[in-house]
């Protein structure tokens, strides 16, 4: 521990100052990408790179602004809302609602609220930001139906975090998991989602990356093993957490 806050700390500032940068990943990504299939991709990699566990948190809901909204209608009255946040998160929902709405209504009100919602915090979202004019009172409906999904897009995302894993096999390789128990015990850890997000996720408000070594993950099961994780941005804005999971001497 003493090594770790001490020696490596100075080692990373002196290297920061060298201008000295780290090996470059390769990743191939294109545009129509989901943010999960970014993320998966990237633990995959990082995993290959290290040889140890890798480990990506997505960015929840409350974390993202909204950048924009499409309404897509099908045969039967039947709508479809795609939400897209600032983040690459991709929301779908399907409603019904009385009344007939042409494609140009359905794009008027597309318009109105790309335009007025555009980067605001999705958890912040009410009724209330809608400016709608007299001539286009008839879209109050619809405009509020949407705001209700969105809202329920929020409740039903807002506890739920998405951690994308990789390298299990990898990790079992290491020469000191041969013993069964020591297998079981991190077999236990890796397959408790919960902990693995809050162990990730473990960040005090001054510091961008953690260590962890040992007894100081958990306190059972996990002597043996050590965590460096980082938060990461998107636009800016830190959004997630990713680290590896590997050996004490890691």
């Amino acid at each position: 521990r003493f090594y770790v806050d001490n020696v490596i700390k100075e080692e990373l500032d002196l290297s920061a100052d060298d201008g000295e940068s780290s090996p470059g990943l390769d990743i191939t990504i294109s545009k129509d990408m989901e943010i999960e299939t970014i993320l998966q991709k990237s633990a995959e990699v990082l995993a290959k790179f290290t040889n140890y566990l890798s480990m990506i948190v997505a960015p929840t809901i409350q974390q993202s602004k909204f950048k924009h909204i499409e309404l897509l209608k099908f045969h039967g009255g039947n709508l479809l809302m795609v939400l897209i946040t600032d983040t690459g998160r991709v929301y779908k929902r399907s409603f019904v609602l009385r009344g007939k709405y042409t494609d140009l209504d359905l794009q008027g009100v597309t318009n109105i609220l790309n335009s007025q919602l555009r980067d605001k915090n999705i958890i912040d979202i009410g009724i209330e930001d809608i400016k709608i004019q007299k001539g286009d009172s008839y879209l109050i409906l619809l405009v509020n139906k949407i705001i209700e999904i969105i809202k329920e897009c929020i409740k039903e995302d807002f506890h739920y975090n998405r951690i994308f894993i990789h390298g299990t096999s990898v990790i079992l390789k290491q020469p000191e998991f041969i013993d069964l128990k020591k297998i079981q015990n991190i077999l236990r850890v890796i397959e408790n989602e919960y902990l693995l997000i809050k162990l990730l996720m473990d960040f005090s408000r001054d510091k961008d990356f953690i260590v962890k070594i040992g007894s100081e993950l958990f306190e059972e099961g996990t002597e043996d093993l050590s965590l460096i994780a980082s938060k990461y941005k998107i636009y800016g804005n830190s959004t997630g957490a990713i680290g590896v999971l590997g050996p004490k001497r890691m």
